[in-house]
């Protein structure tokens, strides 16, 4: 993806993760550790080091590390919402804008990038 990174110019790009392996915010309480929580950081290292390269380009985009928090319904839910006014604005329909992040629910680290061409 990074090698393809220069082709996604001009297309609203939103990526999200926890940074960690550590239960969140939104897992029910008592929830049981999985071993598949390790793929939430290598999903924050990817998108990190995509970001990066888009940086590089001047391609604008927004990441949002959440810290702690599973690969899992209610973080995809919370994040498809945030990307959600994005999602419009790509289709045409009203209602678009900027992604607008809950953050009631934030624990450990996040950024967003999004820089201005």
């Amino acid at each position: 993806m990074l090698v393809q990174a220069p082709r996604l110019r001009g297309v609203s790009i939103y990526m999200s993760s926890g940074t960690n392996s550590f239960m969140g915010p939104l897992d029910p309480p008592g929830s049981p550790w999985h071993p598949a929580h390790l793929g939430e950081p290598i999903s924050a290292y990817t998108v990190k080091a995509l970001s990066k390269r888009l940086n590089s380009l001047g391609i604008q985009h927004t990441l949002n590390l959440y810290g702690n928090g599973t690969h899992t319904w209610p973080y995809w839910i919370r994040e498809f919402k945030n990307s959600y006014p994005m999602i419009l604005t790509a289709l045409g329909l009203p209602g678009g804008g900027a992604p607008k992040l809950d953050t009631t629910d934030r624990q450990g680290d996040w950024q967003l990038a999004n820089p201005r061409p």
